[in-house]
């Protein structure tokens, strides 16, 4: 299934509210996993598009349980 940027947003939001967490702890699991400083902000710029971060994505997809988006496939 092709997962547009604002498609993505939508599942990690349900992602998030699903397992009770927020973009916060998305956020803080992301920096630790990589040991680099995303913030919430810089996080929903990615999901939206308006920032280009694999790592961002690919982490996000790994904590969250989700489908890497086709964008990210290669």
């Amino acid at each position: 299934m092709e997962t547009g940027k604002s498609d993505f947003r939508k599942l990690v939001r349900k992602a998030l509210v699903d397992q009770e967490k927020t973009i916060s702890w998305l956020a803080g699991e992301i920096n630790a996993a990589t040991g680099k400083h995303f913030d919430g902000s810089y996080l929903i710029k990615a999901f939206d598009g308006k920032k280009k971060s694999r790592t961002v994505i690919e982490e996000t997809c790994r904590i969250l349980g989700l489908d890497l988006p086709d964008d990210y496939k290669q």
